[in-house]
C-alpha cells in the first residue's frame, strides 16, 4: 500500500487516509494501521471502492460488487476481467475509480485476462524470489491446469492489446501493472502460455515490481498483431523479473522508444533476453542469469528512424551459451552501445565449458558496437563446480570488413581460453586503454595491455617512442595463438584485402588489395628465404664470402660478377613480343624482331624463338610460305629458311608454330634448327611438322644487328592469310 512512484503519478494513487497518521510505514514490520484506518479498510471491503476527496479512487476486486477469490479456491477470471472492464468505463469519469486493488492473495485464472486502456492493475506486492512458498505472501494470479486461450488474441495470463483487437475507441495505452505475481507452475509440462503478452500497437504501458515464474512460454512478450503488423512502442518497466520460463524471459521484438530499469531474466530454458532492434532505448542495470543465452540483439532494420541503443549497467552471470549474443538477420545495423557492462562466467555449457562460447559474441552485425568501462571474465559455479568458462572473453566472426567496427575502452577481455578471438573476417576492432587476459579469476594470465593514445604528430598517426638504452622488450609485440594467424595488415581505404599481410609464422605475404595475398616471402629453413612467386631486382644483389653480384651488363642482360671481377652471362627468357601481325601478300614482312646488343654475341651464344599463330588458305592456295631467319633486318643476311612444300586449300583458322634455336659457334658463325609446324585440317587438326638445320658464317657481329623472324607467301594473293599471335625471343646463355 501507499504508492507515490513517479512511473503512477502521486495524484492517480496516494490516497489522502494513506497520507494520515492512520497509516504508517515501519522499514521493519511494513505498515502499521490505527482503528481509524482499519475502518477505512472496512468500507473498501463493503463497497469496493477506495473514495476521498482528491483522489479517483480504487476497485477493490475482491468485493462483493466483483467477488474474486484470495484464497484461490475459485476461478477468479471473471471478476478480475468485471473489476478492469469497470474501472475502463470510469477512464474519461472524473472521480470514479481506475484502478484495480487485488489484495495480498492467490487468484485463480483459467483464461487470459485483459487490461483495457488507461487502467491499472494493483496488487499489494510481488516477492522477487520465485518459489511456490513466496507467492503466499503477495499478490498472485495462478493459471490453473486447465487453462486456455479460448478466442483471445493472444495466449497469456494477463493481456495488452492494441485498439483494433480490443475495439477500443482510441489507442490502446497507459496500462499499468505494478505489485503482482504470475505464477504458471500449475500449467501442463507442454504449454506455451505466456506470463504477460503486449498484442499489437499498445503504447506508453507501465510494469513495475512484477514477478513472471514458470510458465511455460515467454515471461514478458511483444508480439506484433497478426494481421496489421504493428507492435508496442514506448514501454516503460521497472523492477521486472522472469525467472523458470519455458522460452524466452524477455521476447521484445521491434518495440521502440523503451526503458528497461534493474529487472531481471533468471534460469529461463531459452534466451533471457531475445531483443530485435532497439531503436532509441535503453536499459539500466538489467541482469539475466542462467539462461540459454544472457543477451541475444538482433538487428533487422537501418532506416533513418531505427536508432540505434544503449545498455547500461547490466549484467550476465553463468549462461550457457553466449553472454551477449549481438548479430543480424539481414546485414543491416546500427551503432549499439555497452556501458558498465558485466559480463562473467557464461558458456557453461552444462558446467563442460569450451564450446566455443564466448562472453561477447558479435556475429555478421555490419555496424559499430561502442564497449565502454566493459568486464569479460571467466569462472565457475558458486559451489567450485564445473569447468572455468567462457572459452573466449571476446568472439568475433562473419563480419563485414567495411562496416564492423568494434570499439573497446577500458575494459577487461577475459577468456578461459583466448581473451579475444577473430575468425579473420577482419572486423575493424579499436583498443584504448584495454587488458586481455586468460585463465582463471583469480590466477589470469595478462597478455596484453593497451594504454597507447592515438595522436596526430607531423610524420604519423601513430608515434611510439622507445627510449630505452638496448631494450630488453620490443616497442610493439603481436602474440597469436598459433603460427599463421594474421599478426599486421595494410590497406587502403578502397581496398577489399590487404596489400602487405604480415603472419605469426614470419611469413610477409602481398596482394593487390581485389583479391588474396598472391606472393609470400618466408624462411624455408636455416639461414634460407623463399620466395613463392617472381623476383624483380632492379639494381644489383650481393651475397655470399667471398660476394658475388648479380646485376646486369651494358645492353641490359643479365650477368654474374665475381670477387675478381670475372663476368658470366645468365640465362634469362628476354624480348617476348606479343603477335598481331597479319601477312597477307607477297612480300617478306617480319613477324618479330629482337636487336642484339653489339659485344652481346659470343662464343656459346644462343638464342631461341618461339612464335604461333593461325592461317586461312581460301579457295586457291599459294605455291609456297616461307619461315625465314634475317641477321640484319629484312633485306640482311638468310642464316636459316623453311617453306611449306604442300598447302591444303579452304583452311580457316588452323594453326602454325616455328620454334627455332640459334647458336654461335663463333662470332662469325651459327649453327641453326628451324621447326615448323601446320596444321592441314582446322584448328589443331592433322598437324605436320618439317625441319631445317642450317650452317652460316661470315657474318658481321661488329655493331647492334636485328635478329628477324620473317614470313612471305610465295603467290600472288587468292585469299590466304597467316596471323601471328606471339612471338617471343630468349637468350640462353
Amino acid at each position: 500500500m501507499g504508492f507515490s512512484d513517479p512511473i503512477i503519478g502521486a495524484g492517480e494513487l496516494v490516497h489522502p487516509a494513506i497520507k494520515s497518521p492512520n497509516f504508517k510505514l515501519d522499514p521493519l514490520t511494513g505498515w502499521q494501521i490505527n482503528s481509524a484506518g482499519q475502518a477505512w479498510f472496512a468500507s473498501i471491503i463493503a463497497t469496493g471502492m477506495v473514495t476521498g476527496t482528491n483522489s479517483v479512487g480504487w476497485i477493490n476486486a475482491t468485493s462483493a460488487a466483483f467477488g474474486a477469490d484470495p484464497t484461490g479456491e475459485a476461478d477468479s477470471t471473471t471478476a478480475i476481467q468485471k473489476a478492469l472492464n469497470a474501472a475502463a468505463s470510469n477512464i474519461r469519469s472524473p472521480g470514479k475509480a481506475s484502478v484495480v486493488y487485488l489484495p495480498a492473495g492467490r487468484y485463480t485464472v483459467s483464461a487470459p485476462i485483459t487490461i483495457p486502456p488507461g487502467v491499472t492493475l494493483l496488487g499489494d506486492y510481488a516477492d522477487e524470489v520465485a518459489t511456490n512458498a513466496d507467492f503466499l505472501s503477495g499478490t498472485t494470479i495462478q493459471a490453473s491446469p486447465t487453462f486456455s486461450q479460448g478466442a483471445a488474441a493472444g495466449n497469456a495470463v494477463i493481456l495488452i492489446v492494441d485498439q483494433a483487437t480490443g475495439g477500443y475507441a482510441k489507442t490502446s495505452e497507459e496500462q499499468k501493472i505494478l505489485g503482482i505475481m504470475v505464477d504458471g507452475h500449475l500449467l501442463p509440462g507442454a504449454n506455451k502460455v505466456n506470463g504477460i503478452e503486449f498484442y499489437g500497437n499498445c503504447r506508453r504501458s507501465r510494469l513495475e515490481n512484477v514477478l513472471v515464474a514458470f510458465v511455460g512460454g515467454n515471461g514478458i512478450a511483444f508480439v506484433a498483431n497478426s494481421v496489421s503488423g504493428h507492435r508496442s512502442g514506448n514501454p516503460r518497466l521497472k523492477r521486472v523479473n522472469v525467472r523458470n520460463a519455458g522460452l524466452a524471459g524477455f521476447l521484445i521484438v521491434r518495440v521502440s522508444d523503451g526503458s528497461y530499469i534493474d529487472c531481471l531474466a533468471e534460469s529461463c530454458t531459452g534466451i533471457g533476453w531475445d531483443i530485435t532492434n532497439m531503436s532509441n532505448t535503453t536499459y539500466i542495470g538489467c541482469r539475466s542469469e542462467h539462461n540459454l543465452i544472457g543477451f541475444r540483439y538482433t538487428n533487422t532494420s537501418n532506416g533513418t528512424g531505427s536508432g540505434g541503443g544503449r545498455f547500461i549497467g547490466c549484467s550476465t552471470d553463468r549462461n550457457e551459451r553466449h553472454g551477449v549474443e549481438i548479430t543480424s538477420s539481414n546485414s543491416t545495423g546500427v551503432p549499439l552501445g555497452l556501458i558498465g557492462f558485466s559480463i562473467r562466467r557464461d558458456g557453461r555449457n552444462g558446467n563442460r565449458g569450451g564450446g566455443g562460447y564466448a562472453g561477447l559474441y558479435i556475429h555478421a552485425f555490419p555496424s559499430a558496437v561502442e564497449i565502454t568501462g566493459t568486464e569479460i571474465f571467466p569462472g565457475v559455479d558458486d559451489d567450485s563446480a564445473g569447468v572455468n568458462s567462457p572459452e573466449n572473453g571476446v568472439l568475433l566472426s562473419g563480419n563485414n570488413k567495411a562496416k564492423t567496427e568494434v570499439l573497446f575502452s577500458s575494459c577487461h577481455l577475459q577468456g578461459a581460453t583466448r581473451a579475444v578471438s577473430d575468425d579473420k573476417s577482419e572486423a575493424a576492432v579499436s583498443m584504448d586503454g584495454c587488458a586481455w587476459a586468460t585463465g582463471t579469476t583469480r590466477s589470469p594470465t595478462v597478455i596484453y595491455v593497451n594504454s597507447a593514445t592515438v595522436r596526430a604528430s607531423a610524420n604519423a598517426i601513430l608515434a611510439i617512442h622507445n627510449l630505452t638504452s638496448a631494450p630488453s622488450k620490443a616497442s610493439v609485440q603481436i602474440t597469436g595463438a598459433s603460427a599463421g594467424d594474421r599478426a599486421l595488415g595494410i590497406n587502403h581505404s578502397a581496398d577489399h584485402h590487404q596489400r602487405i599481410r604480415i603472419d605469426t609464422d614470419g611469413a610477409i605475404k602481398w596482394g593487390p588489395g581485389n583479391a588474396n595475398t598472391d606472393t609470400t616471402l618466408q624462411r624455408s629453413a636455416a639461414k634460407a628465404l623463399r620466395v613463392s612467386k617472381e623476383l624483380t631486382v632492379d639494381s644489383t644483389i650481393t651475397y655470399g664470402s667471398p660476394s658475388v653480384t648479380l646485376g646486369t651488363d651494358s645492353a641490359g642482360y643479365p650477368q654474374m660478377t665475381d670477387n675478381a671481377g670475372l663476368t658470366g652471362k645468365l640465362s634469362t627468357s628476354h624480348g617476348a613480343q606479343v603477335g598481331g601481325t597479319t601477312v597477307t601478300n607477297t612480300n617478306q614482312t617480319a613477324l618479330g624482331t629482337l636487336t642484339v646488343p653489339f659485344g652481346d654475341v659470343e662464343n656459346g651464344a644462343a638464342y631461341t624463338i618461339h612464335a604461333s599463330g593461325s592461317v586461312t588458305t581460301g579457295d586457291s592456295p599459294p605455291s609456297s610460305a616461307t619461315f625465314t631467319l634475317l641477321w640484319g633486318g629484312i633485306g640482311g643476311t638468310s642464316i636459316a629458311r623453311l617453306a611449306i612444300p604442300t598447302l591444303n586449300s579452304n583452311l580457316s583458322s588452323a594453326g602454325w608454330f616455328v620454334d627455332v634455336e640459334i647458336d654461335w659457334i663463333s662470332i662469325v658463325e651459327t649453327e641453326v634448327t628451324l621447326k615448323v609446324g601446320w596444321h592441314t585440317g582446322q584448328g589443331v587438326a592433322n598437324t605436320v611438322e618439317w625441319f631445317s638445320v642450317a650452317t652460316t658464317d661470315g657474318l658481321a657481329t661488329n655493331a647492334a644487328k636485328d635478329l628477324v623472324l620473317a614470313f612471305q607467301w610465295g603467290s600472288a594473293p587468292g585469299g590466304q592469310t597467316l596471323r601471328s599471335d606471339i612471338v617471343r625471343f630468349g637468350r640462353l646463355a
